[in-house]
Order: structure tokens, then sequence, then C-alpha cells
């Protein structure tokens, strides 16, 4: 296609020229469009691949096993937390994440009614 206003073949300005325009656009786009591919497909994970592992369960716990003296509480809402989320993602029920609680805290020397209260309220924070 020769260009009407300037006479090039093609036209030294495309944007100016519509004959032009009309070449760069055949050479730039197909006619017609590529078949996509298919999206792949989702991944199924099970509830308890995404919660934590008894390996981290187990360091968790041994943060409340290794608290000192004034340390003990917090280590104990802390590791509840910790067992709460696990409890969330299916990894533990939370009979066994109390039970667990309460070996670990009597074991620091915390009292039952203590490790009950701390216990309680870290699962039902880390369940949230």
């Amino acid at each position: 296609m020769t260009c009407e206003t300037c006479g090039a073949d093609p036209c030294i300005n495309p944007s100016f020229c519509r004959a032009c325009r009309e070449v760069d656009r055949r050479k730039t786009r197909p006619r017609y469009a590529p078949p996509r591919p298919a999206p792949p497909p989702p991944v199924v994970r099970s509830v308890a691949s995404r919660g934590p592992s008894s390996a981290l369960l187990r360091a968790q716990l041994r943060v409340l096993a290794d608290a000192r003296e004034g340390q003990r509480n917090q280590a104990l809402f802390w590791t509840a937390c910790r067992m709460g989320e696990a409890v969330r993602a299916g990894t533990i029920s939370e009979d066994k994440a109390m039970v667990l609680l309460t070996s670990v805290g009597r074991q620091v020397g915390l009292l039952d009614k203590e490790i009950v209260r701390a216990a309680r309220s870290g699962i039902r924070e880390g369940i949230k």
C-alpha cells in the first residue's frame, strides 16, 4: 500500500498516515489469537498439611519447658496460643493440647489452676 499523503511505501510517519497505520497493524497483530494454555489444576492440600508439624509443636513445648521463674506464665500463654493455631489447622485436638500443656506446665512448677486458666485462654486466642 502506497501512502496517499506522503507517497512513500511504507510511509515515513505511520502515526500520521492511515494507510501506513493499517500496514503496521497487520504486521504486528496476528489474524487470530493463539489458544491460551489451560490453567494449572488447583493444588488440593489437606487441612493438616497447613498446620505446624509435630516437630514444631515439640519445639514450642520446649519453650515452656525451658522457661525460668518469672517467665513461665508468659511462656505458657505463648505456647498455648501456638497450640490453638495447631488445633485450628487440625494438627492436634484441643484435649490433647491441654494434656500436653498441663504436663509441661507441671514440670516447670506451675499450679494446675494457673495452667488451666492460661492454657484455655491461649488456645482460644490461637483458634481465632
